[in-house]
């Protein structure tokens, strides 16, 4: 779905896919490198709503890396 390049090594790539994965690739070594899981948990009601505001689960997918 995207992908961008590390403004400060130029040979690292993210990429976020439709299935929700969201990959940081070493093109040098040419494998990846590290993933973020595919969504974060549910946020506590107490908590201060998590990383997107309170979003629940069902729309934590990444579709931008930018």
């Amino acid at each position: 779905m995207s992908a961008d390049w590390n403004p400060h090594d130029p040979r690292l790539l993210v990429s976020s896919g439709k299935d929700g994965r969201t990959i940081l690739w070493d093109l040098f070594d040419m494998k990846a490198c590290d993933e973020l899981p595919p969504d974060e948990p549910e946020p506590t009601a107490n908590v201060g709503g998590g990383m997107f505001g309170g979003v629940g689960r069902s729309q934590q997918k990444r579709y931008s890396v930018k």
